[in-house]
């Protein structure tokens, strides 16, 4: 297996998630993950709870692939 720096990881994964097929899903991700609600046509966010929704997103996230790579490994 080649090895593949960091940067081009990166890259590929950006260009990922700017593909078009990303693109409807963006508005309710987004609307879920701020929980926010709009009031006289502004949006309220609880800062907070967008900042813990992150993380638990982001540490889900990395959890479920680096599971999967730990298998993957051992085949």
């Amino acid at each position: 297996m080649e090895q593949i720096s960091l940067i081009v990881a990166l890259g590929a994964g950006l260009l990922s998630f700017f593909s078009p097929c990303i693109f409807p899903i963006l508005p309710a991700y987004i609307s879920h993950l701020t929980g926010g609600t709009i009031q006289n046509q502004k949006l309220y966010v609880d800062r907070p709870l967008l900042i813990q929704r992150s993380i638990a997103f982001v540490t889900g996230f990395s959890l479920v692939f680096m599971l999967i790579c730990c298998y993957l490994c051992r085949l």
